[in-house]
């Protein structure tokens, strides 16, 4: 029989914030599987391999940035059901927009209120 633990991938390349957000991520169920990685082309990846059941993702992120990994998560048969929420500091106005766009299901801009993630986190993981 398969586990059912949820597995929650948190891509950005700012080591202090992915470590608070997997923080946050264990306050709010310590029994998730929260892997961090701090590259676009390591995210799709760990995504293919992995499967989460939800991806926190930056923009600006070497290798391939934000949008490439949101676009192609959302656009391959296998993945394009995960939930996407992007936590960016990205300063473009229309960075939102075009996140949502792509696929992505959420957007908090950094600093973001962590409220606000930890009320996002159970309608995401539900999906």
């Amino acid at each position: 029989m398969s586990s059912t633990k949820k597995i929650v991938l948190v891509v950005d390349d700012d080591k202090s914030i992915s470590e608070m957000i997997k923080r946050l991520l264990k306050y709010y169920d310590s029994s998730l599987f929260v892997e961090i990685v701090h590259d676009g082309t390591v995210a799709i990846q760990k995504i293919n391999e992995l499967l989460p059941n939800l991806i926190t993702l930056d923009i600006n992120i070497p290798g391939s940035n934000g949008y490439e990994v949101c676009k192609t998560i959302k656009t391959n048969e296998k993945t394009k059901h995960i939930p996407i929420i992007v936590i960016s500091g990205e300063e473009d106005k229309d960075a939102k927009s075009k996140m949502l766009s792509l696929g992505a299901d959420g957007f908090l801009p950094k600093p973001f209120d962590i409220n606000n993630f930890l009320n996002i986190i159970p309608i995401l993981l539900k999906k």
